[in-house]
């Protein structure tokens, strides 16, 4: 099979399509000028072409593909339509028009289907293909150069469009390689469990697991699973509480009987939203400050604190394993609409799971499993129960607060706690009494602790942090997040990473900060990210050299940039326009842009500004290193 990426552009007087090779550096062009002109012949032939070259099989590969592409191909081949009716009809796909049953027609009988990498994502969430770029460390960071609305000139057509359309179809082609092994597993689930989740996100492919082995189990079709709901007017919380909850102290019996005298009611009289159910509690127990949410249990941490495990203080943390999923079992909860036999139904994929040793069988179900319950708070998934939902969540948060109850009261202090675990500081004393509450926790409540030892720790906030754990199930590893994070997931914008880096060969090795912010030869280190929203506009102001006389220059830039912090008089400052008003993007350096990479680059003669980066570094590790005692 060959893989090729494909990406098309529409514009009023010109349509085109780029293709590459998603194995090797090969790519492949078409364009059809004029307004009046009808771009299906060439297109077929362009497409004969690419079947008659590879006599394998061809497999199209898109990002939004089945959103967007797709659709125009098949526009295109079945409806003969001129250049600019083609950029018509993608506008108002663009505009979200009312336009589905040409669109299920087009998808029915149009020949392109693309494996649409976009749907391994989360579609809520909508990440950019210029977003993927910037995290997979693209060279090329290139904005659409013409307005959709404008006629392309016809001496850019050949260069300046060709360039950005063969660029997104080399993106779409480095991210399907990157995320090659995931495709591959959808394959291998799609093959083994006999259903049709090639091109779906985790989300998806476990509720479609759980979908497919239900209606199996049941009976039900497919279609009265899908419009399949159960409603609330009202839900009391002291039948979503579990009889099992009980507490001791003060502070704790308080925020059981706030819980469970408390009752939402739908504001729109047939059903209960997120923002009809909202219950926050506040509390200090012990030297730790809690939230309890609908959203979640978690400590809060006002200060930054340096940890450090020694003989005679460690930290220890407890996780539920699995918490959610074995929640939903322990509660013998389940949509009401679906009755108890998706309760069989899920306890046994849980069951399976755990008892697995099939590496294909194992992800798939850990998948199914923890895919269901944040479903149930969404009407518009067929697993929709507002109540089986909390009952899940809430008990679960409830049962974390009665471990963190005992051990308090053995003398053991709890300094962080989650939704679904509990970090303690232990001590030669304590050891017994730990292990005793927490043998006793998991007997009564069927639940499985997973223990961890972490040596060393920097915790800004629940959201910033950065730990060493030192034994656990998985191993000896690192957890980081927020600003000490070294490493970049796909969708997302790099940092400077090089101060997280930094910080982390500081803290664990013992490398002097300024050593190690210059230690790198990766400009993306260095790099940051930023995008120009809604009407701003982007503007580089830097000196340049004109009848030998220095002059300030200001260019337009586009709406998505690169750069990094450079030594005066090296680089610009980069702004955001905002109706006249200049806003700086790095007010502590000029900068330079770097969205157009040469392979040749060389970070020795960047005149990088390493006194920014490590002036951050420096202000991180500050919040730390105020603390001349340590727990």
């Amino acid at each position: 099979m060959v893989g090729l990426a494909y990406d098309v552009e529409t514009f009023m007087n010109v349509f085109s399509m780029g293709v590459s090779r998603v194995d090797k550096e090969e790519q492949m062009w078409f364009r059809c000028k004029g307004r009046d002109s009808r771009p299906k012949e060439g297109l077929k032939d362009f497409l004969h072409k690419i079947d008659t070259t590879y006599y394998d099989v061809v497999q199209w590969i898109s990002y939004n593909g089945h959103g967007f592409d797709d659709h125009v191909i098949n526009y295109i081949l079945l409806k003969d339509p001129t250049v600019h009716e083609v950029w018509e009809f993608a506008q108002s796909i663009i505009r979200n028009e009312d336009i589905q049953e040409e669109l299920r027609f087009l998808r029915k009988l149009g020949t392109m289907k693309s494996y649409d990498l976009l749907k391994i994502f989360n579609t809520v969430d909508r990440v950019s293909l210029k977003a993927i770029a910037i995290s997979l460390n693209w060279p090329l960071i290139l904005d659409l150069p013409f307005s959709p609305y404008e006629d392309v000139p016809e001496d850019q057509m050949d260069t300046l469009l060709r360039s950005y359309n063969i660029n997104d179809c080399d993106i779409t082609a480095a991210l399907y390689n990157k995320m090659y092994g995931e495709i591959q597993q959808r394959y291998n689930v799609s093959a083994k469990y006999n259903i049709h989740v090639y091109n779906a996100s985790q989300s998806v492919m476990g509720a479609s697991l759980i979908k497919d082995m239900y209606c199996k189990a049941s009976g039900m079709t497919r279609r009265e699973f899908d419009e399949g709901r159960t409603y609330y007017r009202e839900i009391q919380m002291a039948d979503v509480v579990s009889k099992d909850i009980s507490f001791v102290t003060p502070k704790f019996k308080r925020l059981y009987d706030m819980l469970t005298g408390t009752t939402f009611k739908a504001s729109n009289g047939s059903d209960i939203t997120k923002q009809d159910a909202k219950f926050t509690y506040k509390f200090m127990f012990g030297k730790t400050r809690y939230t309890f949410a609908m959203g979640g249990l978690h400590s809060e941490h006002p200060t930054s604190e340096m940890l450090l495990s020694t003989p005679d203080r460690w930290m220890y943390d407890a996780d539920v394993k699995s918490y959610y999923p074995n929640m939903i079992i322990k509660m013998q909860t389940y949509p009401k609409h679906l009755g108890k036999t998706f309760l069989d139904v899920y306890t046994r994929v849980v069951e399976q799971r755990m008892a697995s040793k099939d590496k294909i069988e194992k992800y798939a179900l850990k998948i199914a499993a923890n895919a269901i319950f944040g479903k149930m708070g969404s009407d518009k998934e067929a697993f929709y129960d507002r109540f089986c939902l909390y009952r899940t969540t809430i008990n679960g948060q409830l049962l974390l607060c009665m471990l963190i109850e005992q051990f308090e009261q053995a003398g053991i202090q709890v300094f962080y706690a989650n939704t679904d675990g509990v970090t303690v500081w232990l001590t030669p004393d304590t050891v017994n009494s730990y292990n005793q509450i927490c043998d006793q926790w998991q007997q009564t409540f069927g639940l499985i602790l997973e223990f961890a030892s972490i040596e060393k720790a920097l915790m800004r906030d629940v959201n910033n942090y950065t730990m060493f754990v030192s034994e656990s199930p998985d191993g000896p590893h690192f957890k980081e997040k927020g600003e000490f994070k070294r490493s970049v997931s796909i969708g997302k914008r790099p940092t400077q990473q090089i101060v997280a880096k930094a910080i982390h060969e500081h803290f664990y090795n013992g490398v002097p900060l300024e050593q190690a912010i210059r230690s790198s030869d990766d400009i993306f280190d260095y790099a940051i990210s930023q995008k120009i929203g809604g009407t701003q506009t982007g503007e580089y102001h830097y000196i340049k050299m004109q009848d030998g006389l220095p002059v300030q220059a200001i260019e337009k830039t586009q709406k998505e940039n690169r750069f990094y912090a450079c030594n005066v008089g090296k680089g610009g400052r980069l702004y955001k326009n905002r109706q006249g008003s200049l806003h700086n993007m790095l007010s502590l350096s000029e900068v330079r842009v770097i969205n157009d990479l040469d392979e040749n680059f060389d970070v020795g003669s960047a005149e990088i500004n390493y006194n920014y980066y490590l002036g951050q570094a420096r202000r991180l590790m500050s919040l730390f290193n105020q603390q001349t005692q340590l727990f």
